[in-house]
């Protein structure tokens, strides 16, 4: 059974952190992590887009879809 807050088997679901320097590097590399999986899908949508594929996101208004 997990809490709310999170379960030892999902730390980045565990709403408190702590401020302890190891805490802080944890936060960090968690960053890291998160900004190189935005970094890989934005050069995955770029080639997509660059391949003449049509990629939908929030700028893409209901009207353009019809």
């Amino acid at each position: 059974m997990t809490s709310r807050s999170g379960s030892a088997e999902s730390p980045l679901c565990d709403s408190t952190r702590s401020t302890t320097p190891e805490g802080l590097a944890t936060l960090a590399t968690e960053r890291d992590v998160v900004l190189e999986k935005i970094e890989f899908e934005e050069a995955v949508i770029a080639e997509a887009e660059a391949r003449g594929f049509k990629v939908w996101g929030p700028t893409t208004s209901r009207r353009a879809i019809s």
